[in-house]
């Protein structure tokens, strides 16, 4: 029993579970709250605001990735020079006779993601005030006590920056391989900043109180990871951010990064800005049960990612030491069980969300079945050429710029299109076309540099799981058997808990 708990408590894949579930756990809690406490408009504009919150961990533009990716391959032994691109085979590196770990690569790609990573936090908070302020306003007018929510608004700013500033203490644990040791870690954080939200939210029931209560643990953690980077560095990390940035790595991190940042802003932050799109003509409530619907599939999304983006790091190792055959066998486990545990909370959430959202005397519903459907779907989709674009970039040559700005005009022209006639259903249609042109383009890309021929890997991979979302989908339309499986769930609730 002890060595399973040891297993546990060391995997990278289970602790990045502990901290997705208190998340996805505390967001089903807030929900109910939320929706019982405050108004619709209230209610919109705190699910706008938490959308923001979201997106703190894309603010950096890309930056983060490329930077784990950098310290992935200099803790595999890579120097510097060889880090530009690992397609092909026969260069150098085939030949380079790697360390344990190259300390010249580790203080170079510190100094450098120390630099950026300033730069970054002051550009995002000037967008953020400038654009973000201006989308929250019409929602916020709404509200009867709206003037208190940009107190909420200017805590998200200052806990945005100090995201950005220090995230490169968790990145270099995450790049070197501690994945188990971050998410031990950030599920702490997650459990104690979701607790701040709730009880602030039981006693005082305004926006400000709850949203404060939230970030202030961000710098918390900023110094917590400050301290372990310290001792996992042995004492280095300091002095290798504060030597001078390396212009060979500067100019691999801008190349790939600026790539990545685009990709994430066109595909994740499109995504996101759909909900302030529809809450500028559409009700209150039909906003709210959208954005609803998007934060409950993002949770089942997110949960679902851990198989296989916790193997990032050892995935980027692999790749710098060409082990191709260990790579693939590990991409290929990891991208299985994700599609599958998709599935699994894709039902879960169908059972229990409209349970949670219409038999608690809520004021806002569950999505329709067309929508919940039709953005399972997406989603699935988007999971799946996420998980291929990864594992394409651990070749350092990243395609992201113009894989997701197609994605990003698609959802965008398309939303613009369906929207103004078919409200919320319009908008998860556009996330549909965007996610599939998306899904198509990767996975061919990333499977070209495979030694598996595609159709067997796949055959294994993605079409069982599909097939398995198609029979359900089929089913719920005709039959609306989640429906009924949570109708009769609360009946029995109701029985014990009248």
């Amino acid at each position: 029993m002890r060595t399973l708990l040891k297993s546990c408590w060391n995997s990278p894949t289970i602790t990045t579970w502990l901290n997705l579930s208190i998340q996805s756990l505390a967001f089903f809690v807030l929900l109910p709250l939320s929706v019982r406490i405050l108004n619709e408009a209230a209610v919109s504009v705190f699910f706008l605001l938490l959308s923001v919150i979201g997106l703190q961990t894309f603010f950096n533009l890309g930056f983060q990735p490329t930077f784990v990716r950098l310290v992935g391959y200099a803790s595999g032994g890579l120097c510097v020079d060889s880090m530009v691109d690992l397609r092909d085979t026969k260069s150098a590196v085939a030949e380079e006779v790697l360390e344990a770990e190259n300390e010249d690569s580790l203080r170079k790609v510190c100094a450098a993601m120390r630099l950026l990573n300033r730069r970054i936090a002051w550009f995002i908070v000037l967008f953020l005030s400038l654009v973000g302020t201006y989308a929250l306003v019409h929602p916020v007018s709404k509200m009867t006590s709206g003037s208190d929510t940009w107190y909420a608004w200017v805590a998200i700013l200052v806990g945005s920056f100090i995201r950005i500033r220090f995230s490169g203490y968790q990145t270099y644990l995450t790049g070197r391989g501690d994945v188990a040791l971050v998410q031990r870690w950030q599920s702490l954080f997650s459990a104690l900043s979701i607790s701040s939200m709730i009880l602030a939210m039981l006693i005082t029931s305004n926006l400000t109180s709850v949203i404060i209560a939230n970030q202030s643990w961000i710098a918390v953690a900023a110094f917590c990871y400050y301290l372990i980077a310290k001792k996992k560095s042995h004492q280095r990390i300091g002095e290798w951010e504060r030597s001078r940035p390396d212009r060979a790595v500067l100019r691999i991190a801008w190349r790939n990064a600026w790539r990545s940042g685009v990709g994430m802003i066109s595909s994740k932050m499109t995504q996101q800005s759909l909900g302030f799109f529809y809450a500028q003509f559409g009700s209150s409530a039909s906003v709210a049960s959208f954005l609803i619907g998007m934060r409950i599939i993002e949770s089942v999304e997110n949960f679902s990612m851990a198989p296989f983006y916790s193997r990032i790091p050892s995935l980027n190792r692999l790749k710098a030491r060409r082990e191709h055959d260990s790579l693939e066998k590990s991409a290929r486990e990891g991208m299985t069980i994700s599609h599958w545990i998709y599935i699994a909370g894709f039902l879960v959430a169908a059972v229990l969300g409209p349970m949670i959202l219409n038999h608690t005397g809520s004021k806002v519903t569950f999505p329709p079945n067309s929508i919940w459907l039709t953005l399972g779907l997406a989603f699935f989709l988007q999971r799946y050429g996420g998980m291929h674009i990864q594992l394409y970039s651990t070749t350092n040559h990243i395609i992201w710029h113009w894989v997701s700005s197609i994605q990003g005009v698609l959802t965008i022209v398309a939303a613009l299109t369906l929207a103004p006639h078919y409200d919320a259903l319009g908008l998860t249609v556009a996330i549909l076309i965007g996610n599939f042109v998306y899904a198509a383009i990767c996975a061919p890309i990333s499977l070209s540099q495979f030694k598996t021929p595609p159709v067997r890997f796949e055959s294994l991979v993605v079409i069982p799981p599909f097939l398995v979302f198609v029979l359900i989908a089929s089913l719920e339309l005709q039959f609306q058997i989640t429906q009924s499986i949570s109708e009769n769930l609360w009946q029995i609730i109701k029985v014990f808990y009248p």
